[in-house]
């Protein structure tokens, strides 16, 4: 597909480790893995956990946002909460440019959680927030 050669020349040359996919898209990833592209890893897209997550990465300041990274600031600054689904007691996000988001939360869920299913104590964001900020500083990202 015209998408799965687009990522290939995307990330060439970038020395990429490992790449989060959505997982309903199957046959996304079933044409990257004919094109040779990978390592694939079918991202933990559990919406609300997910939400949680990141969010706790960002409040204790392990997780930081590269000012480059534009697009990605907007949609932050732009997230919002669906009001008909909260009048009905659903907490549910706008799915609204929201891409980067998402593909946020996939990459540091499934990358950092080791329990994406339940809540992350203090000591386990402490321990990958280690990990999560030494290549930034190290890189000079503040």
């Amino acid at each position: 597909s015209e998408f799965a050669d687009d990522l290939r020349d995307f990330i060439k040359g970038y020395g990429v480790k490992m790449i989060y996919m959505d997982p309903s898209a199957l046959s996304f990833r079933v044409e990257c893995k004919r094109r040779g592209i990978g390592p694939l890893k079918g991202a933990n897209n559990d919406v609300l956990d997910g939400i949680q997550f990141v969010s706790k990465m960002f409040l204790n300041g392990t997780l930081k946002i590269c000012r480059s990274c534009r697009d990605l600031i907007q949609e932050i600054q732009t997230y919002s909460w669906d009001e008909r689904s909260r009048d009905l007691g659903i907490d549910k996000p706008k799915k609204t440019s929201d891409h980067a988001c998402d593909a946020l939360r996939y990459a540091v869920v499934t990358h950092f959680a080791s329990k994406p299913k339940t809540s992350m104590s203090q000591d386990d964001v402490d321990r990958m927030g280690s990990d999560a900020t030494d290549p930034f500083t190290q890189a000079g990202f503040r």
